[in-house]
């Protein structure tokens, strides 16, 4: 019997240390890989982790984007948002950015259902501080430029065989160094980022370099992305390749009630360390949550 309502679904990707270019190859083709925790076959006494299980991800997906689901991104800082910088906070403020995401997708799932003509359609969303190894023995985790080079192939939907050609270039290995290296010179961070995603949106539009793109459906921009290189990255990718970019507009109260109905809803499986507090950056006001689109 038909849904009398669209699927939802939510991004959980893995946690293990694969390189940024094998496991978006994998996810594209959605192949079932295994994995391990120090990478790829052959696993010998390892831990095995079949891909496919560890993240929600159903056969194709990527290449089935606009037409059986629409999927949301969720644009926001990690790192460099309200909860950074709270005054002598002293909880993890890396997990308590991905929460005010959770926040805002659990608040913004039914507006998305209303933009959704087709009962069948599944409503994908999708938080960047669920993917890749941040800490990890013997510093195999991700880095910045690894991140940023997952999240360019990601919303691109970029065809594996044209994003293993762009892995390899020399200009991007640069650029990848640069921002891994988190230059001391904020302006120069800065160009590197931009330089970054340029050369990618040069590289896609190119008619010669053959690429094939299918694009995520939207970025959704949370309060504090003009913090974030990534997320300004994240914007100049939208505007560049032609992703709807919208930002959310909330009023202070409102996230206030956001974050204890979803203490409420998620407390049997969070930490006591999880408890949030946000800052609003003082233009981003509005009755109740809005999206305006920015391009």
């Amino acid at each position: 019997m038909p849904s009398e309502r669209p699927a939802t679904h939510n991004t959980e990707f893995p946690q293990d240390s694969v390189s940024p270019l094998h496991l978006y190859t994998a996810l594209y083709t959605s192949r079932v890989e295994e994995i391990t925790q120090f990478g790829l076959l052959p696993t010998y006494n390892r831990q095995i982790l079949t891909l496919t299980d560890k993240c929600h991800f159903y056969q194709g997906n990527i290449l089935r984007r606009n037409t059986e689901y629409m999927e949301v991104y969720f644009c926001g800082p990690l790192t460099s948002a309200g909860a950074i910088r709270i005054p002598h906070n002293q909880k993890d403020s890396f997990r308590q950015n991905v929460v005010v995401a959770e926040v805002f997708r659990d608040a913004l799932i039914t507006q998305f259902m209303k933009e959704v003509n087709d009962l069948h359609t599944i409503i994908h969303t999708t938080i960047p501080g669920h993917v890749g190894m941040r800490k990890y023995p013997q510093d195999t985790g991700w880095k910045e430029g690894d991140y940023n080079s997952f999240w360019l192939y990601y919303l691109s939907g970029i065809d594996p065989v044209s994003a293993r050609r762009f892995n390899e270039k020399e200009s991007t290995k640069k650029y990848i160094r640069q921002i891994n290296s988190k230059l001391d010179d904020r302006s120069l961070y800065k160009l590197a980022y931009q330089g970054f995603v340029d050369d990618f949106i040069e590289f896609v539009n190119a008619p010669e370099n053959g690429c094939r793109l299918n694009k995520i459906s939207k970025i959704v921009a949370l309060p504090d992305y003009k913090h974030s290189f990534g997320s300004q990255m994240e914007k100049r990718l939208a505007d560049g390749i032609g992703i709807v970019f919208e930002e959310a507009y909330v009023n202070p109260n409102w996230i206030r009630e956001q974050q204890k109905l979803w203490f409420v809803k998620h407390s049997e499986n969070i930490n006591q360390l999880d408890g949030l507090d946000f800052i609003l950056p003082i233009d981003n006001r509005a009755s109740t949550i809005s999206l305006l689109r920015l391009n």
